[in-house]
């Protein structure tokens, strides 16, 4: 699975993503729980 389909289906548990920022060194997707909390997930390159 790559991380684009991990995040889609991660979005069915959590709330959409805030924003996602690739780099040269990787990429970062900001989602919500359910209950409001920030979480950031990071995929190194």
């Amino acid at each position: 699975m790559n991380f684009s389909s991990f995040i889609q289906g991660v979005g069915s548990v959590f709330s959409h993503a805030d924003k996602r920022e690739d780099f040269d060194y990787g990429k970062f997707p900001w989602l919500h729980d359910p209950e409001g909390n920030k979480l950031e997930l990071y995929q190194p390159l």
